[in-house]
């Protein structure tokens, strides 16, 4: 754009220069009156220039407007990447602050996120996780209802929703959400890992032993 501009520029100068060069030569000649209609006249100098108004005018406008519609284009898809770099690099923080257990601050950085990035798979799952662990499981549901709807295959997102419902008291709904999972995964043995390892690290080890039997039962059934 701006190269354009410039060579544009020097060769108007350049165009301007010969023409006044030009008119110099022939300043008698241009005086020269043409004769219009209606008992009009002009000088031959005037009705060149209204000619080549005519003529160059056009193009030209036509050439700027869509330099202008290619400059805006590119800062548009410059501010859109700007903005991609900037929710990325918030999906960042929230993943390393739910590493560090900050939850909270993972749902700061996610929600602009999610509302812009309405589709965003790992936004959507660990935003919703975020809300369960804040003690806000029922919006963490509706999170994650969200993105079982975009992403119907996914037993992750299942999995969270399943908990985010038993968080929240919904039971029914729960286990309605795992078995989904079980119509995705045959044996169901990722869900049942996960539920084992949430059961220990509550410290409910009888809960985590009758699971690990269930699990074991559905390995065998598997062989």
């Amino acid at each position: 754009m701006r190269a354009r501009i410039v060579l544009g520029t020097l060769l108007g100068v350049i165009a301007v220069s010969v023409v006044s060069y030009l008119t110099y030569l022939n300043a008698e000649l241009l005086q020269v009156p043409l004769r219009l209609p209606w008992g009009l006249s002009w000088p031959l100098w005037a009705a060149s220039a209204g000619l080549f108004l005519l003529g160059f005018l056009p193009p030209t406008i036509l050439l700027v407007v869509r330099a202008l519609s290619v400059e805006l284009e590119e800062r548009r898809l410059r501010r859109r990447r700007r903005a991609d770099r900037s929710l990325a690099a918030a999906v960042r923080r929230a993943v390393d602050g739910a590493a560090d257990g900050q939850w909270q601050r993972a749902v700061d950085e996610l929600a602009p996120v999610v509302g812009k990035k309405t589709e965003d798979f790992q936004a959507l799952l660990l935003y919703g996780e975020a809300l369960r662990r804040t003690d806000r499981a029922e919006r963490g549901a509706e999170v994650h209802r969200t993105a079982s709807v975009l992403y119907p295959e996914s037993a992750a997102v299942l999995y969270q929703l399943a908990e985010d419902l038993e968080q929240a008291g919904d039971r029914r709904g729960a286990e309605q959400a795992r078995a989904r999972i079980l119509q995705l995964d045959g044996l169901g043995v990722g869900v049942l890992r996960r539920r084992i390892e949430a059961a220990a690290a509550a410290g409910d080890e009888a809960g985590a032993a009758v699971l690990k039997e269930e699990l074991a039962a559905r390995l065998g059934a598997g062989a």
